[in-house]
């Protein structure tokens, strides 16, 4: 009775490679019994324990090949739901929960070795024109080729990530200085403006890139981000097609223009 606990353990374990070694191994164990008489199949003549060895083996063996086939199946289909859950179903980029989860191991191994890591949030300009003027699969299209070329453009250790609509995220680490993240940027500022071939459309765009580095812009995932979007949001008032990087004199900026904006609303509610 032992034996099946032992076969689904190493079908578990190693798959149908493991079930199989758990056959052999079991099947083995039983033969040395039955040569030195002794167990279950050692009882009555040796043609009848040889044959009752060989079916032994053999439903152990068809016994098995199904639960390795099963387990083998299921494993398949939860490794499929994880990768679903980490990629971006339209771009196949890791999607923006990979995104905190990546930029916590980033900042980890940035401690520990005492280098700068970048993040770049990169945003189309005027991608609503395309979506609105050829439609969303034109656009979805764009989406892809986008990511597409980031992914053949970038280095092997970077990684790119679809944030969400057309914004995407690249983490850079191992950066020496603000001037290699700029010229990182500058790059894909310069990729991203070259024409895309879209269902015999010439599309257009260029991006606008917001950089924050570990640890002078923040120390945490969020503060990371949220200084690159800000950066981000600096580039496009800047004329778009651009890069900036992170200041603290952006947030002032930013809360000056929230309140302009707030009192201009209350002016048009107020008929001012």
């Amino acid at each position: 009775f032992i034996t099946f606990p032992i076969l689904i353990w190493a079908a578990m374990r190693f798959g149908m490679r493991g079930a199989t070694s758990a056959v052999l191994i079991v099947a083995g164990v039983a033969l040395l019994n039955i040569i030195y008489q002794r167990g279950v199949f050692s009882q009555g003549s040796s043609f009848e324990s040889l044959t009752l060895l060989w079916l032994y083996a053999n439903f152990l063996a068809i016994t098995s090949m199904v639960l390795a086939a099963s387990i083998n199946e299921r494993q398949m289909v939860q490794a499929k739901l994880r990768h679903l859950s980490q990629h971006d179903p339209l771009t196949g980029l890791r999607n923006r929960f990979s995104l905190k989860e990546d930029i916590n191991v980033a900042i980890a191994r940035s401690a520990r070795h005492h280098y700068q890591t970048a993040v770049l949030f990169m945003d189309l300009d005027h991608f609503k024109v395309i979506n609105d003027t050829l439609g969303h699969s034109v656009g979805d299209q764009l989406l892809i080729q986008i990511g597409l070329s980031l992914q053949e453009n970038k280095r092997m250790e970077d990684v790119v990530y679809r944030q969400g609509g057309d914004e995407f995220v690249i983490i850079l680490e191992n950066i020496k200085n603000n001037e290699h993240a700029g010229k990182v940027a500058e790059k894909i500022v310069k990729l991203m403006s070259q024409p895309f071939n879209v269902r015999n459309n010439i599309l257009h765009t260029s991006a606008s890139i917001g950089v924050s580095l570990y640890p002078n812009d923040g120390e945490d995932v969020d503060s990371l981000l949220k200084h690159a979007d800000t950066a981000m949001y600096r580039a496009k008032e800047l004329g778009r097609n651009t890069t900036a990087f992170y200041s603290p004199e952006m947030n002032i900026h930013a809360e000056k223009k929230m309140k302009l904006e707030a009192d201009l609303h209350k002016a048009l509610v107020k008929q001012e």
